[in-house]
Parts: C-alpha cells; structure tokens; sequence
C-alpha cells in the first residue's frame, strides 16, 4: 500500500476517534459543566436545604406556592389557591408521605414513589445527588425540541425514567422528561427564561406538557440556599404519622 494511502487512513482513524472522544462525554465532564454553569461556586451542591418560591397558572387556577427542601431527599411543598392551603410532604428518610389528593393523614410511602419528590416539584435537583446520578446514564447529544442536548436518564424504583435534558451549546437545563413504566410520557417540563438567584442559575420559567398540550405554567420568584426551618415546617406531620404508628 502507498506510503501517502496509510498515512490518510491512519489520519481518518483518528479524527474518528477524536470526534467520537468529543460526541461521547461521559456522564461526570456533562455533570461537572452543568454545576459549573448553573452552580459556580457550588452552593447547591453543598447546602443542607433550600426554599422556592413560586407563582403558577393551571388552567383557568392561580396559586402561589413554596417549595421546603431538606437534602437530599425531604420535600414539602404548600400551595395556596383562592385561600385555600394544600400541604404535599414527602420525607424519603423517614419513608412517610402526606398527599392530600389521597389522603387528610400521613401514610407510609411505597418503595416506587421514591423519587416522587423530584419528579413534580423539584427535577433539577436530582442532578446535584451523586447517588443518584451514579445510577444514571448519558445518551447523545440527541435533538430535543430542535435542540441539542445531552441526554441523562434516571431509573425509578416503579420502573420508569427520569429523563433530564442539559444544552450542549450552553449547558443550561432544557427539559425534563417523566416516563412512566409502560414507556409512555407522562409529563414534560421545559424550562426557559434563566435568572441568577444568590449566585445559582435556576430557570425562571417553567411550562408543564402533557400529551404535547401545555396545562401549565409556573415561575420562580425567589429562591434561597441553607434556610433554616422552623420546626413547624415539617414537624406537625411528622408528629401525626407517628403517632399513626403506635
């Protein structure tokens, strides 16, 4: 074989293989620039809990609504609409739940409502868990609404997928994508209009999908690292499951 022939395959070989290195990140270098991005000095990832504040729109409804986070897998969530307070509670250390579209008490929550925190109220922050990202996996870049993205996949225990969309070109979170164990979407939520909030980029607007329709809006209005809680915040329904257990 001509001496020029093997030095052009040897070059397409490996620009091959640097183009490959280059589609192919792994999951920790897409993980490191989205923190990078939306987290420079790293106060999300290593605060204890935070609090966001929130007004929606679903349907023809209006309600405000305040997300406590205590990390990393202790969520309550009051919303309030035409002055009426609804209190969600979901403490996956202490596996008990309160959801009053089920029920007026805290129940024992199932092994595969797990992540239920994360899917509804707070998708971002299941990419500053390690545990949980070291079961998840990396696909792409892949197309998403027209824009590349890379793909991280998260199982949950029922079976289904948390899917969460990162930019290519900037690393800001696009999307995330709930599927549930028949492989069916059950929620897409498309982040837009980024704001920095005491030096955390979080998305300002997000618009909730189903079935490709919008049914709903919603858009931060405050969000704050390391609060402390008063022991109100979570203690009533805690005090109430366990005496359940009694």
């Amino acid at each position: 074989m001509p001496r020029l022939r093997c030095v052009q395959i040897l070059v397409f070989i490996g620009w091959l293989m640097v183009d490959g290195l280059a589609q192919a990140q792994s999951l920790a270098q897409v993980l490191a620039q989205f923190r990078k991005t939306c987290d420079s000095q790293g106060q999300w990832l290593q605060s204890s809990s935070y609090v966001e504040e929130t007004e929606e729109l679903w349907g023809k409804y209006r309600a405000r609504a305040i997300l406590y986070a205590k990390r990393p897998l202790s969520m309550k969530r009051v919303i309030v609409r035409d002055s009426t307070e609804y209190v969600f509670c979901y403490d996956h250390n202490n596996n008990w739940k309160l959801d009053p579209t089920v029920s007026s008490q805290p129940v024992k929550m199932k092994k595969e409502e797990q992540l239920v925190g994360y899917r509804y109220f707070s998708s971002l922050d299941i990419l500053f868990n390690d545990e949980l990202m070291a079961q998840s996996q990396l696909s792409g870049p892949v197309e998403f609404q027209g824009i590349n993205c890379h793909e991280i996949k998260t199982p949950e225990p029922d079976g289904g997928f948390i899917y969460t969309y990162i930019r290519v070109k900037n690393h800001y979170p696009l999307a995330t994508r709930l599927v549930g164990p028949s492989g069916k979407d059950e929620l897409v939520k498309v982040y837009q209009s980024y704001q920095l909030f005491n030096g955390v980029l979080i998305p300002v607007v997000a618009e909730y999908l189903a079935n490709g329709k919008l049914i709903g809006r919603t858009r931060t209005v405050d969000f704050k690292l390391n609060e402390t809680f008063a022991p109100a915040v979570f203690a009533p329904h805690l005090r109430n499951f366990a005496q359940q257990q009694h």
